[in-house]
């Protein structure tokens, strides 16, 4: 039977396999017709079989009779148009049950057996009009796509503000690039499982999300001097650079132009290698930016100059007095002040030489304090919580010999109204024989202890062949 099964699943998957790739052909014979070249499938990585979904939802939506009625759409846009009319939702069950697959996912897998190209996949993420369009696309990367290309499908929607509602409930909204971040970060989705990533891609991912909090919180900052004109043609500032050789760091650039199209993007030439870049504003920081610390640093110290010199006219007559003991003690101070200001010459040259060496750390956090940071919030999370937290888990032969207490559980009491009233063996031989067997045996039940006329009968042959026992133990 187990054998039979394995055939009939092979044999499904292999149709609707089948399925697919016909009706992907068909629409890469569309693109090439257009463009002449072959278009190119995304890679796929991991179980090419289930795709890495859970094996039991798997299973359902290929036994699904909504997926067996997708055989018939043939292309790609058909399949868009399906999702604008049946999803409402990106779940994986539908609502209310945990048995029967949504659409979203029917639709999801019917894609991932047509294998989509490079260029169905942005069309999917590029949607304009329909963000379940586009979480269906995001689905299929988090499921089939390397995890060292996720980051670079991810990133440019990470701060996506389209509103979206990923779930049956209609209370649940979020903006889309706080659903991608999701997909990311958590590995529970509405009741299924993602595919695992990479420790080592799953900490530098976590790294880059904590550089975009940073970055926000200086495109807040500078778009207060951006409004005064500081990021203006020819300005020099500090900008972040980065690409799949080199991490994040910061290098002095000069502002070209703003971007028209977008109030806080710039391009940037980075004088040392000679490239132009699009920079963020949140990825800038001004090399001569105004100083409100320093302005209120004067004008305090202008203050404490007038309080200084208005006291010093009141006290100037005891100045003479103290003039003798002071020239005792200058001598002294003067030696200390020496020693204290070569030791600041030493500080101040030992911070320009940090300032150096942490050039790439500017305006933020480096990425190795980054990185430590994530190494304690997962030593957090995974701390133990509990009374027997030290205590040492059990192996799995050993967990097997262990005894278990059967009497722990029980069921409910009845109640003592509705409880059965008790029998027992010795009542029931005490209780009077039945009226009908009562007139036969009224003889017999005295002298017989309530037996019957022919057990009598045979105890009388018994003692008669046997003897009696009872009457010989009481002699």
């Amino acid at each position: 039977m187990a054998n039979m099964a394995n055939m009939a699943y092979s044999m499904q998957l292999g149709n609707a396999m089948m399925m697919g790739m016909e009706n992907n052909n068909e629409e890469e014979e569309e693109e090439e017709e257009g463009t002449g070249k072959k278009s190119q499938k995304i890679p796929m990585y991991g179980n090419s079989t289930n795709f890495n979904i859970n094996n039991l939802l798997f299973n359902n939506v290929l036994e699904n009779e909504y997926f067996r009625a997708l055989y018939q759409l043939r292309t790609y846009h058909e399949v868009i148009d399906e999702i604008y009319r049946s999803v409402k939702h990106v779940e994986p069950w539908q609502t209310g049950t945990t048995r029967y697959p949504s659409s979203a996912f029917c639709l999801l897998v019917k894609f991932m057996l047509m294998k989509l190209t490079f260029k169905q996949m942005k069309g999917l993420l590029s949607t304009n009009d329909s963000p379940l369009v586009r979480a269906i696309g995001f689905l299929y990367l988090r499921y089939t796509s390397p995890p060292n290309d996720l980051w670079k499908w991810f990133e440019p929607y990470l701060e996506d503000e389209e509103e979206i509602q990923p779930s049956s409930d209609t209370t649940i909204k979020m903006s889309m690039g706080s659903y991608v971040i999701k997909l990311l970060t958590d590995m529970q989705y509405y009741g299924t499982t993602l595919p695992r990533i990479p420790i080592p891609i799953e900490r530098q991912m976590k790294v880059m999300l904590l550089l975009l909090e940073e970055k926000k919180r200086r495109r807040r900052s500078n778009t207060a001097l951006q409004q005064q004109g500081y990021f203006c043609k020819g300005a020099k500032v500090k900008a972040i650079y980065s690409d799949d050789t080199n991490e994040p760091a910061w290098y002095e650039a000069v502002i070209d132009s703003q971007d028209p199209d977008c109030d806080h993007k710039y391009w940037v030439t980075f004088p040392e290698y000679g490239n132009t870049e699009h920079v963020d504003l949140g990825d800038m920081e001004l090399l001569n930016a105004p100083n409100k610390e320093k302005d209120n640093s004067t004008s305090n110290t202008n203050k404490e100059r007038d309080r200084s010199d208005s006291r010093s006219r009141g006290t100037h007559h005891h100045r003479d007095s103290r003039s003798r003991s002071r020239e005792k003690g200058s001598s002294r101070r003067d030696r200390s002040r020496e020693r204290d200001r070569s030791r600041d010459r030493d500080t101040r040259s030992r911070d320009r030489d940090r300032s150096r060496d942490r050039d790439t750390s500017k305006g933020g956090e480096t990425t190795e304090n980054l990185l430590q940071k994530v190494l304690k919030s997962e030593r957090e999370a995974s701390a133990a919580i509990g009374r027997n937290y030290g205590h040492r888990p059990a192996s799995y032969k050993g967990s097997l010999s262990l005894k278990i207490d059967r009497f722990t559980v029980r069921k409910k009491s009845p109640s003592p109204d509705s409880r059965p009233a008790p029998r027992s063996r010795y009542r029931s031989r005490s209780r009077s024989p039945p009226p009908a067997r009562q007139s036969t045996t009224t003889s017999s039940s005295s002298s017989g202890g309530g037996m019957t006329a022919e057990q009598v009968n045979r105890m009388k042959m018994l003692k008669e062949r046997y003897g009696d026992a009872s009457s010989t133990s009481k002699g």
